[in-house]
């Protein structure tokens, strides 16, 4: 009996040991930027664009001109200029019907390559801010490739007031990766992104 007790104490030592070994080599090992399970190891998107514009007033005239194609569209303040885009994906291939479409209605479609991590440059990249939008960058590229992602708890804690927005869009195309309007919270998404970060 004597020795039943000791055989079970001396096998929960050594589990206790294992798992504080393994999570002391875990923190340790980890680069502080991973990339979170399942996402893209480029960040390059293609955004499909149907104009661009320096003040915000023709552009809200040209968004309801889509509006009456029953094409959904939204404006992104990118620094110096208003752009509407209707599509964004990670492949160009994606959006290639679409800009037909528009074409086939006299409409300038283009498809812009645009790096996400670009977005990043003016940030410390040993800084808590460039880590959690690194982060929250993955995690939209998993996305944009369809496939949902859990959010880490350390990530969801250093979700501050002004982050919301983004995180809200975030969550809404997470929540909606297999919905029709998945593509309309994939460009929210990326408005709150742009629009947070310049």
């Amino acid at each position: 009996m004597r020795s039943d007790a000791r055989l079970f104490l001396n096998f929960l030592m050594a589990i206790t040991i294992g798992i504080s070994f393994g999570l002391f080599l875990g923190n340790k090992l980890e680069p502080s930027n991973t990339m979170p399970t399942g996402a893209s190891t480029s960040d390059t998107v293609y955004l499909l664009q149907v104009g661009s514009y320096e003040q915000e007033i023709p552009a809200n005239i040209a968004l309801s001109e889509l509006y009456s194609l029953d094409t959904f569209a939204l404006i992104v303040n990118e620094s110096t200029t208003y752009n509407i885009y209707v599509g964004i994906s990670t492949s160009e291939e994606d959006l290639v019907m679409k800009k037909e479409y528009l074409e086939s209605h006299n409409l300038n479609a283009v498809i812009k390559a645009k790096s996400l991590f670009s977005l990043l440059s003016f940030l410390d990249s040993n800084s808590s801010e460039y880590t959690f939008w690194y982060k929250s960058i993955n995690y939209y590229l998993s996305l944009l490739n369809n496939q949902s992602v859990m959010f880490s708890e350390d990530y969801i804690n250093s979700i501050t007031e002004p982050r919301m927005p983004f995180y809200s869009s975030l969550n809404g195309l997470n929540s909606n990766i297999n919905q029709n309007k998945s593509g309309e919270f994939k460009l929210y998404t990326y408005r709150n992104l742009v629009e947070t970060l310049t």
